[in-house]
């Protein structure tokens, strides 16, 4: 029922608090203000109420997530099938920029070794009967949907690797595979990096909390089995019809690994698919620490051989033959030399690739080299290696840059690989780049740039600028019109800053279109009841109006319904929050504009003036600017500039790091392409051996 929800009481709660307002205001004006005593019992006494009702407004509006919608197998499976394509495209692009059909895939193999088969339960308990015996499963690269589709198979597995050894690259195909078989009532397959996953959260409710903030769609609130409310991703997570494929459980925190691994047996319980990945390592430990899955086969993914290595090299480079030659004698050697140790992974061999694809490289030193005589020092060399490589070559369109520019990069890209250390994560979220040092001088800039508004509206109106425009004369004429456009302006910006205030004003936002019948029946309608009752109802119309569409324009919102199959990348997040506070900043000009026109533009008195003027025209557009994720990030690159940490373009720059197969998307973040060369780079800057950039 409608008065069993939170947020329609804050809506009441809301109106109350305005006409309470009102009313006092109306009194004190008609009663006279004399007496001191008086007004410290009104400031105290409002003081501490408003308090309590701020707090009280605060919890009803976190209790809620916005209108309901039935739930019908006709919604669900066209919420599947725009969450189908938007995966397709996603994945499509992000496979195009990790070169990994680039010559062509690498063959990585796989099979239930003797590790994998130590931390997994017995052929009985996976196949769950009694005589069942052991599955078919081997098999490599193109074959890794046939071994999971198999007749036999509970539909779970659980991929084990070493560091680099391809396991990422192999669940992106095991994920494009699926779904371009998938079939009409078949769950989604959904490829979720899992660094970021607490495990004190439910393993359901982070991938429907994923899913609704990635696809807009699956954000909208539907109401569940037994008149519960939750998203439409939270439903369609709970009917089974989502195949989660989780990449990287070793990249949780250690102490996490073993709850994780339990949290992940819990919601499969029920019969429930997965994917899962992990170092071998870090498995086994989380598997001694807990017990392992049911019903789940453990592969691991084994060394690449040293023909496919060679092969691989001389046909993705420029002008192989005859510079290659020692390599290839020395793989050829088929000893455990520590080149060969070394080229038994997917990411080194891709590393050998980019670093010498060019012509005049010479890969002769990885044999020859004083740091090739161990397997961490020629890793260590490739690794440093990438960045210069990757930028002085032309890729994708783009030129190649000078090895000046490649540097000031490599520093760059440190910058971001501590930020990342010190926080403990492997997500690069431009909406939390504020943290990044110096990050105080973020928020002192903030501060500086309203502090700015203010008194360039005060030096303004100091000059008399303000007295040379008098738009009073308007006001007469229009009437309850202006008053009903100003009403609803008001509300609208009050009520849509509100929202920006306790709805996590540092996260993406997108603009809404609607705010749903509860909104527009607390908010919007009483100013058009008011001028009705006044008997002007088209100002009412208009206030109404007003109200109802511009609160969502300003405040935006991270859960903003619509049918949106796009891919997500961190540049779309970017343009939607960017939307959303210019028509937010559109908003609160059009407001200043309204009021300035019906209250005038001087009221005799400099100082009211000046005050009045900075606030309206000033401090309110920059307040709503630098509320939003973008007015932050715009705040923090330019700060990150002056200090030479970042270039003004940093969202290009990290844009360019991707194309250039440094970085990589997952949805809507980036991520370093593997943690060894997140890690490199850090403890590159940690030992003093990356400092300052130059912008």
């Amino acid at each position: 029922m409608w008065w069993k929800r939170p947020r329609v009481w804050f809506f009441v709660l809301l109106i109350i608090a305005v006409s309470a307002a009102a009313a006092l205001s109306w009194f004190l004006t008609e009663e006279g203000r004399q007496h001191a005593d008086q007004w410290s019992s009104i400031i105290f006494g409002g003081t501490a109420a408003a308090a309590v009702l701020v707090t009280a407004l605060r919890w009803l509006w976190l209790q809620d997530t916005g209108p309901t919608g039935t739930v019908t197998p006709e919604r669900l499976a066209a919420a599947q099938a725009v969450l189908a394509r938007a995966q397709i495209e996603q994945w499509t692009a992000e496979e195009v920029a990790r070169q990994i059909q680039d010559p062509w895939p690498l063959r990585v193999r796989w099979q239930v070794s003797r590790r994998a088969r130590l931390v997994m339960a017995s052929w009985a308990a996976v196949r769950g009967a009694p005589d069942a015996g052991e599955l078919p499963l081997e098999g490599t690269y193109d074959r890794i949907a046939d071994v999971f589709d198999h007749p036999d198979s509970p539909r779970r597995l659980v991929v084990l690797g070493e560091p680099g050894a391809g396991k990422s690259m192999l669940v992106l195909h095991l994920t494009l595979q699926l779904l371009h078989r998938r079939g009409e009532h078949d769950p989604v397959p959904v490829l979720l990096p899992v660094a970021g996953w607490d495990p004190a959260q439910p393993l359901d409710e982070w991938i429907a909390a994923r899913l609704a903030t990635d696809h807009r769609l699956l954000s909208t609130a539907v109401e569940a089995p037994g008149g519960t409310r939750r998203t439409l991703a939270r439903e369609l997570v709970a009917r089974g019809m989502i195949l989660p494929i989780l990449d990287g459980l070793d990249e949780i925190g250690p102490s996490h690994h073993s709850r994780a691994l339990t949290a992940i047996s819990a919601a499969a319980g029920s019969g429930a698919r997965f994917v899962l990945t992990s170092r071998t390592r870090a498995y086994e430990r989380a598997v001694h620490d807990s017990t392992p899955l049911a019903r789940t086969p453990v592969v691991e993914l084994q060394p690449m051989t040293p023909d496919d290595a060679a092969r691989y090299l001389t046909d993705g480079t420029d002008q192989p033959i005859p510079r290659w030659n020692p390599v290839l004698a020395r793989l050829a050697a088929g000893d455990d030399s520590p080149l060969a140790q070394t080229l038994s992974t997917p990411l080194m061999i891709w590393l050998a690739r980019v670093v010498y694809q060019h012509r005049d490289s010479d890969p002769g030193e990885l044999v020859t080299a004083g740091w090739a005589t161990s397997r961490a020092g020629i890793e260590k060399h490739l690794l440093q290696q990438l960045v210069p490589a990757a930028y002085t070559a032309a890729v994708g369109g783009r030129p190649g840059r000078t090895v000046a520019e490649a540097d000031r990069a490599r520093r760059r890209l440190t910058t971001l690989a501590r930020h990342l250390g010190r926080e403990q994560t492997y997500d690069l979220a431009w909406w939390q780049l504020n943290e990044v040092p110096p990050g105080p001088a973020v928020e002192a800039m903030t501060v500086l740039a309203t502090g700015v508004a203010i008194l360039a509206g005060l030096t303004l109106c100091i000059f008399g600028i303000v007295g040379m425009v008098d738009l009073q004369a308007l006001y007469p004429h229009l009437g309850w019109l202006w008053g009903g456009l100003n009403a609803g302006l008001a509300v609208a910006l009050t009520t849509g800053l509100i929202r920006r205030v306790f709805e996590s004003p540092r996260a993406p936002r997108r603009i809404q279109v609607t705010l749903g019948r509860a909104a527009w029946l607390f908010i919007a309608c009483p100013i058009g009841l008011v001028a009705v009752l006044a008997g002007e109802p088209v100002a009412g119309i208009l206030g109404t109006l007003t109200a109802g569409l511009c609160t969502p324009l300003v405040s935006g919102s991270i859960h903003a319904g619509g049918n949106d199959q796009r891919g997500l990348s961190p540049a779309a997040l970017l343009a939607d929050d960017r939307n959303s506070a210019f028509v937010a900043l559109a908003t609160s000009l059009l407001l200043a504009a309204t009021v300035w026109s019906t209250l005038g533009a001087s009221s005799g008195e400099p100082v009211l003036d000046a005050l009045f003027f900075g606030v309206l025209w000033l401090f309110l557009p920059v307040a709503v600017v630098i509320s939003s994720a973008w007015g932050q990030f715009c705040v923090v690159r330019a700060v990150l500039f002056l200090c030479g940490r970042a270039p003004l373009r940093l969202m290009g720059f990290l844009g360019e790091a991707h194309d250039r197969g440094v970085l990589r998307q997952a949805g809507g973040v980036h991520q370093f392409r593997h943690n060894l060369l997140q890690d490199h780079l850090a403890a590159r800057s940690a030992t003093g051996s990356a400092d300052r950039a130059t912008p």
